[in-house]
């Protein structure tokens, strides 16, 4: 069985871009160029108030026994909705910052680097859905792809660099209609992107 690309995107590094995936197609996101963070989201495509929801997310796959912290199955959407969104069928790294929903904004680089003015994860994202009419309030969690992050001593949130190398993937099998948003992180400053923001790809795909 060969793969039938659909559409193929490259996002430029510090940038964003976002693409329909219809059930039963399969997104993947690629690390091109190397370690470098794919913040995440997805929206039904007919309804973006039903958006992904880490948090639920990573319980209900803990309590299906088909995940951990890190590494997910199956992307559920927010309560009361509550749908499976997508399924990972296939995943190269296996380490992804799943159990928090969180990504880079003003506040986080204020309050951990002192930076009032840099580009962010969340403004990549607003940019990214703004042609499909999402408004900036129902950007929903984030699945930090290719992110691996710790908590330490309860109190101290470590960001160790990518394991992710040139040509990984995971592949994300969309189980409704739904709107990806993917950033390719700008951070230079924490040690997830090695510290060099790098370009990332998406291919929507299907088996012929």
């Amino acid at each position: 069985m060969s793969r039938q690309v659909l559409e193929s995107v490259t996002i430029p590094k510090c940038e964003g871009r976002a693409v329909e995936v219809r059930a039963g197609q399969v997104l993947r996101i690629i690390a091109i160029d190397g370690a470098q963070v794919a913040d995440s989201t997805f929206v039904a495509l007919d309804n973006p108030r039903e958006g992904y929801h880490a948090g639920q997310t990573v319980a209900l796959n803990m309590l299906a026994g088909t995940g951990t912290m890190r590494r997910i199955t199956t992307l559920w959407s927010r309560p009361p909705y509550e749908r499976p969104m997508l399924t990972v069928i296939d995943d190269s790294v296996g380490v992804h910052f799943a159990w928090n929903g969180g990504r880079c904004s003003p506040g986080v680089y204020l309050i951990r680097d002192g930076v009032s003015e840099h580009r962010t994860c969340q403004g990549n994202l607003e940019e990214a859905v703004q042609p499909w009419g999402v408004d900036p309030d129902l950007i929903p969690d984030i699945f930090n792809v290719f992110m691996f992050t710790d908590v330490e001593n309860e109190d101290t949130l470590v960001f160790h660099p990518s394991p992710a190398t040139k040509g990984d993937y995971i592949d994300l099998r969309a189980e409704i209609d739904v709107l990806a948003a993917v950033s390719a992180c700008p951070s230079e400053t924490s040690a997830s992107n090695h510290g060099e923001p790098k370009r990332l790809g998406l291919e929507v795909w299907v088996n012929n």
